[in-house]
C-alpha cells in the first residue's frame, strides 16, 4: 500500500494569509495526498483552509491527540492520529514543528526522540520494537568504510551500499528527505531563499 502525504509550514504570519492559503488549497487540489500535516496552523488560517472545496475531504481520523514536548520553551507540541486507510489496516501519523532557531539544535534532537518513541509506542504490536537497536547496520557499515578510508584500504562493493535515511534512527524509522536521490545533509533548507523572498524582505523590516 502506498500513501502520498504532504507535510507543511504554512507560517503563522498573517502576512499575504488569505493569497497564501489559497495557494496552499491549490497545492492540495494538484497534489492530492491522502494525509496532510500543516504546522504553524492559527485560528485564522484554518477558517480560511476549512473554506475551501477540497477540505470536505479530510476529515477522516479515528482519533486525534496532542503531547506537548517536555523541554519546550516556544509552546512546541506533536500533533498525531489514528488513520484506518484501509479496513483493518491502523496507521498512526505525528507532525510537529519541533524548537526553532540554531541554538536550540539539542532540543529539537531531544523533542524528535520523544516524537519517535510515542509513535511507536501507539503503533500495534509496537513491543516487538521494544528492542530495536539505535546503532542500524548501516551506521556500522559506514564506520567501517571511513575507517578503511583513513587506512587508505580499498573497499569492496558491498561496503559502499549505506543508507544515510536510517542513520541515527531505531530500527524501523527512515529520515524520508534523505530517502529521495540528490536530497542531502547539506540542501535540507526549511525554505529555498532565492525563491521565497519573505525571508529577505522580513530582514529588511527588522
Amino acid at each position: 500500500m502506498k500513501l502520498r502525504i504532504l507535510t507543511f509550514n504554512i507560517f503563522f504570519d498573517e502576512v499575504a494569509r488569505s493569497v497564501r492559503m489559497k495557494s496552499i488549497g491549490r497545492l492540495v487540489e494538484h497534489v492530492r495526498p491522502a494525509i496532510i500535516g500543516f504546522q504553524e496552523v492559527t485560528q485564522e488560517s484554518l477558517a480560511l483552509l476549512k473554506a475551501q472545496n477540497w477540505a470536505q475531504y479530510y476529515d477522516c481520523i479515528k482519533s486525534l491527540e496532542t503531547h506537548p514536548f517536555a523541554n519546550t520553551g516556544m509552546g512546541r507540541e506533536l500533533v498525531f492520529m489514528q488513520v484506518e486507510p484501509v479496513p483493518g489496516k491502523t496507521l498512526f501519523v505525528g507532525t510537529s514543528h519541533l524548537e526553532s532557531l540554531p541554538q536550540f539544535a539539542r532540543p529539537r534532537v531531544s523533542q524528535l526522540k520523544e516524537s519517535l518513541t510515542i509513535l511507536r509506542d501507539r503503533v500495534v504490536n509496537s513491543k516487538n520494537e521494544d528492542d530495536a537497536p539505535i546503532t542500524t547496520e548501516d551506521e556500522k557499515k559506514l564506520v567501517k568504510k571511513k575507517s578503511s578510508e583513513l587506512r587508505g584500504e580499498e573497499l569492496d562493493d558491498g561496503d559502499e551500499d549505506v543508507d544515510l535515511a536510517t542513520m541515527g534512527l531505531p530500527g524501523g524509522w527512515k529520515d524520508l528527505w534523505l530517502s529521495v536521490p540528490g536530497n542531502t545533509e547539506d540542501n535540507g533548507y526549511t525554505f529555498d531563499g532565492t525563491r521565497n523572498t519573505l525571508g529577505l524582505l522580513r530582514n529588511l523590516c527588522f
